[in-house]
């Protein structure tokens, strides 16, 4: 039986892992666009308590005369070490037994469903973790084999409970609803952008007397969703967010957010959203200065919503490997999305380059011309080669039979 590193190299299963986790936080993790993933150079996490929200504003002043001196908040620093995160699954006797005789290809798939399966926990495990987060103000951790909590100094004041339970009588629903916004907007300087609640809490809110729609014989029935937010729009307070996800521990159902509570979030961040929140404006920015101006997409980023406006750019890199270090393996099912690339550009009439950029070797340039590539970008292929302008001309001599 082979071991699973000679059926995959390492770095291409961390770029697979990878890309596969974004792709899901991006289809499954909702709280990832209030408490996106964020990289960080270390393991330990630094930063002020409230230092989000408002600052002492400045003083105007005359010429030559001393600024007014503030005083310092009260913010406390706050350090989080950040725990690791996986999980382990042991090849059994049966499996092994399964695997004799099966190809490198069959046990390959294996080793991926596996990967994803275990990318499929570590992003359940994240999401309930801000759920966490998101309802308590700490990150607590409360395993048998390790424990921990981190306080993110939340106000005390911003956890409230209803004077009146919202499915009993006499509920003030709506006022309830202001009036926590309101306190909001006091305390970050503006009003929430989301308001996130079970099932459970929307139908509620359906049913509350505030809501109910009148009928001509002059019954009730519960409001839509779409009445209910149309109510909310008009008091100034966003719509409702459905939210109801759950995950699975020791086989016990667990909530990512408890069902009795309602959230009053920042507004959502692009879960999409590259590092340039606005690319066309950037891009005619760029060439305003007289530069050439490229679009790379990561390996989950399609090129989708970029088609309308291929011609403000000079180059579209699509990354064949997760940007972050060397030595990686060629991602090959990027190849679709160059060849998609490549026709969204002939269709248009447009002369843009398509480029790709990690694991180009002489097993895969090929590959990629074929696909619509007439840029690449190679390196370990290059620098670990004994001689570097020689490896240059051979990937040059594959590459050059695809003329686009």
């Amino acid at each position: 039986m082979s071991l699973w590193t000679d059926l995959i190299e390492p770095a291409e299963l961390t770029g697979f892992v990878r890309a596969a986790f974004e792709e899901t936080e991006r289809a499954k993790g909702l709280l990832a666009r209030f408490l996106p993933n964020t990289f960080v150079p270390d393991v330990l996490v630094k930063f002020a308590k409230g230092e989000a929200g408002l600052v002492e504003e400045a003083s105007y002043r005359a010429f030559d005369a001393e600024p007014e001196v503030i005083a310092p908040g009260r913010l406390g620093r706050v350090i989080i070490e950040l725990p690791a995160i996986g999980s382990l699954k042991p090849v059994g006797e049966y499996l092994q037994l399964r695997a004799r005789g099966a190809s490198d290809e069959v046990l390959r798939d294996v080793v991926l469903k596996e990967a994803l399966r275990s990318v499929q926990g570590v992003s359940d495990r994240t999401e309930r973790m801000r759920g966490t987060v998101l309802a308590t103000g700490k990150a607590t951790i409360d395993q048998e084999n390790f424990t921990t909590e981190d306080d993110f100094g939340r106000d005390p004041s911003m956890t409230v409970t209803a004077a009146t339970l919202w499915n009993a009588s006499g509920a003030k629903i709506l006022d309830d609803m202001i009036g926590w916004a309101d306190a909001y907007a006091d305390l970050n300087g503006e009003r929430p952008g989301a308001l996130v609640v079970s099932s459970r809490i929307a139908r509620a809110i359906r049913a509350a007397t505030e809501f109910q729609v009148k009928l001509i014989d002059g019954a009730s029935r519960a409001a839509s969703m779409d009445q209910v937010n149309a109510i909310l729009d008009a008091e100034g307070l966003p719509s409702l967010v459905v939210y109801d996800r759950r995950t699975q521990r020791g086989g016990k159902r667990l909530r990512v957010l408890p069902e009795d509570t309602l959230l009053l979030l920042p507004a959502p961040v692009d879960p999409d959203a590259e590092a340039a929140s606005a690319p066309l404006r950037l891009a005619r920015e760029i060439r305003a200065q007289g530069r050439r101006v490229g679009l790379a997409l990561r390996p989950a980023t399609g090129i989708e919503p970029y088609v309308d406006i291929l011609g403000e750019f000079d180059m579209i890199l699509v990354m064949t490997v997760e940007p972050g270090f060397g030595g990686q393996s060629f991602i090959e099912s990027m190849m679709p999305k160059v060849s998609r690339t490549r026709k969204a550009i002939r269709d248009a009439g447009l002369d843009v380059w398509v480029q790709v950029d990690g694991g180009v070797s002489r097993s895969t340039i090929e590959k990629a011309a074929q696909a619509g590539a007439n840029n690449f970008v190679a390196g370990s292929a290059v620098y670990r080669a004994e001689d570097a302008a020689a490896e240059v001309e051979a990937l040059r001599q594959l590459a050059a039979p695809h003329v686009h």
